[in-house]
């Protein structure tokens, strides 16, 4: 019996890629005027019923009902017209427009004679972002701003066409703490006005902040779906993972050697020639973690851009062993044991369009290991893919001839990983590596990154997660506005004092 007190019931919903079942008939009941969480480990198909709800997928089987009346959708025009609105994942942006073009791109509304009034539309840009208190510039081009402003885009494009049901997909992957109790907030809002919302992410304690139900999915199948109310991160972990999972990882001891990499008087500038990097000196000792804590937006790309050589620099010295690598190539950089793990897996670290056996050997496929008088040799490509799946704990395992795509986002910044450090790196720079990943994939990278530093590794870790770098730091920088403007032993480091500093205030606890 279909019941109106639903804004949307999915029924028995099948859908197959390839012939592997990604959803086996699975049902999902949305009450009106509540938020409703999408759990679920990387791959068990959370994203595919999204999609399907919002008419980018078809399905092989099952039934939709919105607000009790039965819908076929051909593609997200049918969705929009049933007033659902869905903001993704993967940013759908056109970077040479403006972010009010991006904004309504798609959903323009036009006269008579098919012209725009851009003046009533960019109004009701206006609108929305100052109702929901947004901090975007209208008229900069997209491909300008930052990873953490292209979410925050993506959710006011969402906003833009008034709906009923609001579907986010993994809306807090680039967000920093402040903008992510923001989003909150507007979830909330959205609640208040009896809209629906749907939820996928990965991050527990904004399910327990924010949602009233909490569907799970695990191997293409409902596990379950649980009121919020009085539980514990614990308690989704074991639902979904069918065992608890880590928070904190158990660390030995702190045992640093020498010094063997170091950054002194830097300054960078970004594709407009801004400044965005200043006058920034760090070192790090081999077996030692270096956390850079920081809002998305401070220069941190760009210093990640400049150590990788993908970016030049405008002065100052990068060194790995006593040996210069500023405005050096990427091959020479890596030649002289540097592996970066930059923080947009696809479009800096794998190639999505050739498979998982070539992209682990994309670095080294000229070396007699894999070719021969310049022909590879496939089969060992196979064989070392082969390897890295089954000792970094890729999913599905047998997954060599795929292509990245087909992974799941936290299998594939596993991928990236395995091969960065099988280049046996003395220095490991990871960007944002535990971005839109799984409680359990987490547990994994971040015990990888450990181990790294225990075999005596220096290692870089940029985040935005304040917990994700006391969890793992040695020693901790804030940046901010490019400069480093504080500097933590481990010990003397807590939340509040580097939040104190990310926001503007003053070092209050003992430093370097």
């Amino acid at each position: 019996m279909v019941e109106n007190k639903y804004a949307v019931q999915m029924k028995g919903i099948v859908k197959t890629f390839g012939g592997e079942a990604v959803l086996d008939n699975v049902d999902l009941n949305l009450e009106k005027g509540t938020i409703h969480a999408l759990v679920g480990e990387n791959g068990s198909g959370k994203t595919t019923l999204m999609s399907i709800l919002h008419g980018l997928y078809s399905y092989d089987s099952g039934l939709i009902y919105v607000n009790g009346e039965k819908v076929e959708f051909k593609g997200p025009k049918d969705a929009m017209n049933k007033k659902i609105r869905m903001a993704h994942q993967n940013f759908m942006f056109i970077d040479k427009f403006t972010v009010e073009d991006n904004i309504m791109l798609g959903n323009e509304k036009t006269n008579a004679i098919g012209i725009i009034n851009r003046k009533v539309e960019a109004q009701k840009i206006k609108d929305i972002i100052n109702k929901y208190s947004f901090d975007f510039d209208l008229k900069a081009k997209v491909e300008t701003v930052t990873l953490g402003m292209k979410q925050k885009i993506e959710i006011a494009r969402a906003l833009y066409e008034d709906a009923d049901v609001f579907i986010f997909d993994e809306p807090m992957a680039t967000l920093d703490a402040k903008e992510t109790d923001d989003l909150i907030k507007i979830f909330k809002k959205l609640k208040a006005e009896g809209k629906t919302v749907l939820l996928s992410t990965h991050r527990l304690d904004v399910i327990l902040k924010c949602a009233d139900k909490c569907t799970i999915l695990k191997d293409s199948k409902v596990v379950g779906t649980f009121d919020t109310e009085g539980m514990d991160e614990q308690d989704l972990a074991l639902r979904m993972f069918g065992r608890t999972v880590k928070f904190e990882l158990e660390k030995k001891p702190f045992n640093p050697q020498k010094t063997v990499f170091f950054i002194k008087n830097l300054y960078v500038t970004d594709s407009r020639k801004i400044l965005r990097v200043k006058d920034l000196s760090l070192n790090i000792r081999k077996g030692e973690i270096l956390g850079i804590a920081g809002f998305d937006g401070n220069g941190q790309t760009e210093l990640v851009e400049a150590i990788a050589g993908v970016r030049k620099v405008k002065s100052g010295t990068i060194a790995v062993n006593r040996v210069h690598i500023e405005n050096k190539s990427p091959k020479f950089i890596r030649n002289n044991k540097v592996a970066v793990m930059h923080e947009e897996r696809l479009a800096r670290g794998l190639i999505s369009g050739i498979s998982i056996a070539d992209n682990v050997i994309l670095e080294k496929y000229k070396s007699p290991e894999f070719s021969r008088k310049g022909i590879i040799d496939y089969k060992k490509a196979a064989a070392f893919a082969e390897v890295l799946i089954e000792q970094y704990d890729i999913q599905p395992k047998n997954c060599a001839g795929m292509t990245p795509s087909a992974l799941s986002g936290g299998n594939q910044q596993k991928l990236f990983l395995a091969r960065e450090i099988a280049n046996n790196p003395d220095v490991l720079v990871v960007s944002q590596p535990t971005k839109n990943v799984d409680m359990a994939a987490i547990e994994k990278i971040n015990s990888i990154i450990l181990e790294q530093r225990d075999k005596g590794k220096a290692v870089l870790l940029i985040s935005y997660d304040i917990d994700e770098i006391l969890c793992l730091s040695d020693r901790i920088a804030v940046m901010r506005n490019g400069e480093i403007i504080g500097d933590f032993e481990r010990k003397d480091a807590d939340k509040k004092s580097i939040q104190l500093l990310i926001s503007g205030g003053k070092q209050n606890a003992s430093s370097n």
